[in-house]
């Protein structure tokens, strides 16, 4: 067997490598540095050093400047918050305290008629000085018992009521419907005698006037306006709507002399 040299033995004495190679390369390394520094545009080789300096020296980082700056803005937001919840409790206390001094007044002002000296000690200097004591009194009052006879007569009158509001709304409905059938029966007749005329030729049209109502023409479409005024006629409705032929829209006379 042939002899070895010491130089062919490559031995380390190093204990073996426990992480993973893999993670110390750049693509591990790139995100890690991207995650807790932000873009390398922000990363410069001065704030570099001076955090190298700083972990030597043991001063603080400013990630942990920044958040003792949050605590104590935290610390201060928290102390505002008390110091209004505080306020507005205060606040509702003296309102309840108020409500309950008004009502030790009414209370005390009440019992002055039969006990004057022991409600004097609990009603407020200025009850005292704005109404005599004594002034207010109550009285206890028994209800009578109910009579059979009245009970009866209150149902009677009760039915009574309900009895005549009904029969009135009765007869308004009746006669809302009887207006509602005249004006319906109206206005079926009118508008009949309408198409009549119509349907007879002559022109049918809304007066100038009175876009509302109706007109025939009888005079001559191209007369002047003058003329052509006098020769429409406005169809009114009567009671029964009936068609009444009403006079010619024509101007005022005037004369010369």
């Amino acid at each position: 067997m042939a002899d070895l040299e010491p130089s062919s033995l490559a031995l380390s004495l190093r204990p073996p490598s426990t992480e993973d190679a893999n993670t110390e390369s750049l693509q591990y390394l790139i995100p890690r540095i991207f995650q807790q520094r932000g873009h390398f545009r922000h990363v410069n080789e001065k704030m570099l050093q001076e955090e190298i300096v700083a972990l030597e020296s043991g001063e603080p980082q400013a990630d942990e400047q920044a958040d003792d700056t949050a605590k104590e803005r935290d610390t201060k937001s928290r102390r505002e918050e008390l110091l209004e919840a505080k306020t507005e409790m205060i606040k509702y206390i003296g309102v309840a305290q108020n409500e309950v001094n008004i009502a030790l007044d009414y209370v005390s002002y009440l019992l002055s008629k039969d006990a004057p000296r022991m409600a004097e000690q609990t009603m407020s200097p200025v009850l005292k000085q704005s109404v005599p004591t004594g002034a207010l009194a109550y009285d206890k009052w028994q209800m009578p018992a109910a009579d059979k006879d009245d009970a009866r007569d209150d149902e009677l009158v009760a039915k009574g009521c309900k009895m005549q509001s009904l029969q009135r709304t009765a007869d308004s409905l009746l006669q809302a419907a009887t207006r509602l059938e005249k004006d319906v029966r109206r206005e079926t007749n009118y508008w009949q005698q309408v198409m009549s005329v119509s349907e007879k030729g002559w022109s049918v049209c809304r007066l100038p006037q009175e876009k509302h109502n109706l007109g025939v023409r009888f005079g001559f479409s191209e007369a002047t306006r003058e003329f052509k005024d006098r020769g429409l006629a406005a169809l009114r409705a009567d009671e029964e709507g009936n068609i009444i032929l009403d006079q010619g829209l024509a101007s005022k006379a005037t004369s010369v002399r």
